[in-house]
């Protein structure tokens, strides 16, 4: 029976894919090796469901390696011992930057610890007119590279957003955030997502 993934026993398994011919099935044309596991992230009410089970979602924001140390340790042993010590802790997960999550998330896999992606960041440039254009990119190509790790806990779009980061468009720039929300949820429905800031949560704001 498949076993689920989970931080405690994180079982991964090979999914092999292969393009032949048509006429010649013996004959491949193409092959990839991707590698999974089987998790369900759900929200119930205001309890985070992992697997089934409720979660303490008990998370640091701290970058455990980079792109200097990648070159220095390609094997990711000084993450792995961090990623131990960090469990020791308490802690069952992190927010990180995508710059060495392409690493990164293999060796979460591997170890069981799960990882959220922050996604665009800098609310200062949102009112610049390429600013959308450039972070939906950002956003579909996280998307595709990531959604397949199952220490993916959830999306995190934005940071430091709202008026108290000196963001005062940020009621017409909330649509458009949801919208890329929306669009994940459509392409990574196993997730949700969230975003960071104070959104000027004012009662005379509205």
């Amino acid at each position: 029976a498949v076993r689920a993934w989970n931080p405690d026993s994180p079982n991964l398994y090979n999914l092999d894919l292969s393009l032949v011919q048509e006429k010649s099935p013996s004959v491949v044309l193409d092959a990839v090796r991707q590698r999974i596991g089987f998790t369900e992230v759900r929200i119930e009410g205001n309890r985070v469901l992992f697997n089934g089970h409720p979660m303490l979602n008990r998370r640091d924001s701290v970058s455990l390696g980079s792109c200097q140390d990648w070159k220095l340790n390609p094997s990711g042993e000084r993450m792995r011992k961090l990623i131990a010590l960090y469990k020791r802790r308490g802690f069952v997960s992190r927010r990180c930057d995508v710059a060495t999550l392409v690493r990164e998330a293999r060796v979460c896999d591997e170890e069981g610890f799960l990882f959220s992606p922050l996604l665009p960041t800098g609310p200062a440039y949102a009112r610049e007119p390429p600013y959308w254009g450039n972070v939906s990119n950002m956003v579909a190509k996280a998307a595709r590279r990531f959604r397949n790790h199952p220490s993916l806990l959830y999306w995190c779009l934005f940071n430091e957003f709202g008026k108290f980061y000196g963001v005062s468009t940020w009621k017409e720039q909330y649509p458009k955030m949801c919208a890329m929300g929306d669009w994940l949820m459509e392409n990574d429905p196993a997730r949700f997502w969230t975003s960071c800031g104070d959104a000027a949560l004012d009662a005379n704001e509205g």
